[in-house]
């Protein structure tokens, strides 16, 4: 199916007997699901009396409220997908099959301005765990909360922006089957934004790991002080946190890839 014709009503129905598109939404469902649960777990576990810095804290909780937001989106519009064709017995009318411009556009545009927050936030992330690494006898007692407003500022304004450069030609008059398919006119834009997304995701995970090493060979070769060492445990801990999170990433990145590659081409 092409863009051109992601629009029409019998390939709308085509596409959601498609097997590969029917994965796709019970991998993704099943993910934001079980994502909830992860979280929350964590939240209670980890975040409530931990020593964790106040810049790494606040890029995690911002994180995980956006993920939340991300699931949420997901979740409705599959839901609204599967409510216009069952329920609605869409296949008798297209206008019911197809979900409304303005609808399409606001849930479209917000799924994608939180999957770059998302990115934006793993990037800041490495950049403070490189920080806490290059900085660990000292870093933990650094307690300003402007670097976290900074961190905020970033997170809201970049991604923004991006959006706005991927979009300038999005075609959003017409009617959608399905609320995260591309508009017209961003094949490419946002082909290029996936290629982005996964390198960066690669990089990071091969940074942090890096990072991993280095504080390994920090707590064997250098006679640190009680405190320094403990802190330097710290960061490791954190650090092997992002790396899962980051794999996990490009482990979505990949399969929600070539599910709509095969999905385009069919």
């Amino acid at each position: 199916m092409s863009y051109d014709t992601s629009y029409m009503k019998e390939y709308c129905l085509a596409t959601l007997q498609y097997l590969p598109f029917q994965l796709c939404l019970i991998f993704h469902s099943a993910t934001a699901i079980l994502s909830f649960y992860a979280t929350s777990h964590f939240l209670h576990k980890h975040m409530k009396k931990s020593p964790i810095h106040i810049n790494f804290k606040c890029l995690l909780l911002v994180y995980f409220f956006i993920s939340y937001l991300r699931g949420a989106i997901f979740l409705a519009s599959t839901v609204s997908f599967l409510y216009r064709v069952f329920i609605l017995d869409g296949s008798n009318n297209e206008e019911q099959l197809l979900m409304n411009s303005m609808t399409f556009k606001v849930i479209h545009l917000s799924f994608a301005l939180f999957l770059i927050m998302d990115t934006t936030i793993k990037a800041l992330l490495v950049f403070e765990r490189t920080i806490a690494t290059g900085k660990v006898e000292t870093y933990e007692t650094e307690k300003s909360k402007k670097s976290c407003w900074i961190y905020i500022a970033i997170i809201n304004l970049f991604p923004v922006s991006v959006v706005y450069a991927t979009y300038p030609n999005a075609e959003f008059s017409q009617s959608a089957c399905f609320a995260l398919f591309a508009p017209r006119n961003t094949e490419i834009w946002i082909n290029m934004l996936y290629l982005a997304t996964f390198l960066f995701a690669l990089l990071s995970f091969i940074t942090l790991r890096f990072l991993i090493l280095l504080n390994n060979k920090k707590l064997k070769f250098h006679n640190f002080k009680l405190s320094t060492r403990y802190q330097i445990r710290e960061n490791l801990t954190f650090t092997y946190l992002m790396s899962s999170v980051l794999l996990t990433g490009l482990a979505v990145v990949i399969f929600y890839g070539l599910a709509m590659i095969i999905l385009r081409t069919s």
